[in-house]
């Protein structure tokens, strides 16, 4: 707290220690009343008084109101009158009293709910007092001057997001190489990945991504030809997200299906050949042919993430995902299936859009 808050901080001090002491009393903090200004409530018959500091904040306890009997919907006047500020409370159906000879009394609009222990926070700077009210103890933020700050935290509501990272296959890109040897193999890539994702309470959502990996690969060589290879998957998930949430930072895990459409192509160059046999030489062009199939299908998937938010709006992440590839071939065009692990590694930005819930 800084030195310019210490008396806001001593007044609410005193307002919890007033609080326990008479649990059953009204306690009211008066802020930006004039210096050294007498401060007096009145509350039908029941009189509290108390004097404010240098900083214009007084704490008054009432004791005797009609609350502590009952609840009681009431009006707040408030009166200045010379060196004296008063707040006179009257209920829905009393009249309040006059104010006196040389006051000015300003009226707050609407009526306010009393009951045992009710605290009154009233700010008279505005030109219509501001009054806020809370059936037990006034938070102490009620009591500081300028905005609060409260921090960020992880959002409710709808959440879009975008990144990249690095993803590997290997299974099938073990079996695109066969026996050729040797066989290069590219089985970890770049990958692109987006969704969205909707949290109906802090802690618990649903959500949707898409993900675009890069063709994994592989080279393999013989005497007298070559293979290229190329898996190209796209990823679509659907989950169900939970986390643990620390201030700024939700901490995730995600379970559900993932579904995937995979290409892959083959490229077969064989190369120009010449074959002399019982004094015939044969020359066998160089020739290509190209072998292509697609599967499709449903998968697991589990993943965790964590996601720092940095502003309001606004969110860094990274996550780590565990996909199941498991699908046949997409046109009937003979077996072809398709059994691995997708694995990917991502990192990227999360949006909050609408307003904060």
């Amino acid at each position: 707290m800084t030195r310019a808050w210490w008396p806001l901080g001593c007044a609410a001090a005193f307002l919890l220690c007033a609080s326990v002491g008479t649990a059953d009393a009204q306690n009211f903090v008066v802020l930006n009343a004039p210096a050294g200004s007498a401060v007096e409530v009145s509350f039908g018959t029941a009189v509290g008084k108390g004097a404010a500091d240098q900083a214009g904040n007084a704490t008054v306890v009432v004791t005797g109101s009609p609350a502590e009997t009952q609840e009681l919907a009431a009006a707040i006047y408030a009166d200045a009158c010379g060196t004296t500020i008063r707040l006179v409370l009257a209920g829905r159906t009393a009249d309040p009293a006059p104010a006196g000879a040389g006051c000015q009394r300003r009226v707050v609009p609407g009526f306010f709910v009393f009951r045992k222990g009710t605290s009154v926070v009233v700010d008279l700077a505005p030109s219509v007092p501001i009054v806020r009210i809370r059936q037990g103890q006034a938070p102490e933020s009620w009591m500081m001057a300028g905005p609060v700050a409260t921090g960020h935290t992880a959002p409710r509501g709808l959440v879009v997001f975008g990144g990249a990272g690095i993803g590997s296959m290997e299974e099938t890109i073990d079996q695109t190489c066969g026996n050729t040897s040797p066989c290069a193999r590219e089985s970890t890539k770049f990958n692109f990945m987006g969704g969205a994702a909707y949290w109906l309470t802090p802690w618990l959502g649903a959500e949707g991504t898409f993900l675009k990996a890069s063709g994994f690969s592989t080279v393999g060589e013989g005497e007298d030809y070559q293979m290229i290879s190329e898996v190209t998957p796209r990823v679509f998930t659907v989950a169900a997200v939970g986390s643990l949430n620390i201030k700024a930072a939700r901490i995730y895990g995600r379970i559900g299906g993932a579904y995937h459409r995979a290409r892959v192509e083959t490229t077969q160059a064989t190369f120009q050949r010449v074959i002399s046999a019982d004094g015939v030489t044969t020359t066998y062009p160089q020739s290509t042919q190209v072998f292509n199939y697609e599967t499709e299908g449903w998968g697991r998937l589990l993943g965790a993430g964590a996601e720092g938010w940095v502003s309001e709006s606004v969110a860094l992440f990274a996550e780590v995902s565990f996909m199941r590839i498991e699908g046949d071939n997409a046109d009937n065009g003979g077996e072809r299936i398709m059994k691995d692990n997708l694995r990917s590694l991502m990192a990227g930005v999360k949006v909050h859009i609408g307003h904060r819930r």
